[in-house]
């Protein structure tokens, strides 16, 4: 079960500075706060992804031009999908993504059944559909970005999912490198403190990364962005 950045930072600087875990003083728990956001970024970003990050979902409405904006909490977009209307299920045509400056090189134009990555815009991912069927519905396969706790002002503990980035609700999800964040959190506490660190954080991180990889039931499986023997017709 994952716990909230509260509960980290609790332990932590009862385990690290052997201080009472209520009241904390305000800059030890900005110090904490400040190393769960980034290192507990860094172990995001680095993880080896499966059901904890990938969110499938209908794609938001695309503009006449075909483009798709997706919510700021959308980061790597994996897969598209277009289900046809009326079907009972989600199985549909693959949309894959075509590189661009690739098809501008050869001097082609993106195909039909393809998607372009564009430039984000207010900090939200854009894709654009070359040839959008008005007929479908888009399902897509992505990765969640990574959301930093902060200390909000309007928190209220009766309403907590009113502030879903506050770190006393804020869950860390990589439950397994969750005891390699702890680590570092209390490394970092301790040298504020003038004590030495025990600097068992990457061995923990390592671990955890092993068991993730080697432990669990993992399909492996390659599949290129775009046909790399398309004169050879449908090679796959």
């Amino acid at each position: 079960m994952s716990a909230t950045f509260e509960e980290i930072i609790v332990d932590s600087v009862q385990l690290a500075l052997g201080l009472p875990r209520d009241p904390i003083a305000v800059d030890v728990r900005d110090l904490a706060l400040a190393v769960m956001n980034k290192q507990g970024r860094i172990i995001w970003d680095a993880w080896p992804w499966d059901d904890e990050k990938v969110d499938e979902f209908e794609a938001p409405a695309m503009d006449a031009s075909g483009i798709v904006t997706f919510a700021a909490t959308v980061d790597v977009v994996r897969a598209v999908r277009a289900i046809q209307s009326g079907s009972t299920d989600d199985s549909g045509t693959r949309i894959w993504n075509q590189d661009e400056l690739v098809a501008a090189a050869r001097g082609e134009a993106v195909e039909s059944d393809r998607f372009i990555t564009l430039a984000q815009s207010g900090g939200c991912r854009r894709i654009q559909l070359a040839d959008p069927d008005s007929d479908a519905t888009y399902k897509v396969l992505a990765l969640k970005r990574w959301v930093p706790a902060v200390v909000d002002d309007a928190y209220s503990a009766g309403d907590p999912t009113a502030t879903p980035t506050d770190y006393r609700v804020l869950e860390y999800v990589p439950d397994r490198a969750e005891p390699a964040v702890r680590e570092y959190v209390e490394d970092a506490l301790r040298e504020w403190d003038g004590q030495k660190a025990r600097n068992q954080g990457d061995a923990l991180l390592r671990q955890a990364w092993k068991r993730e990889n080697e432990q669990g039931d993992r399909e492996r499986r390659a599949e290129p962005r775009y046909p790399a023997f398309d004169e050879a017709g449908n090679w796959w």
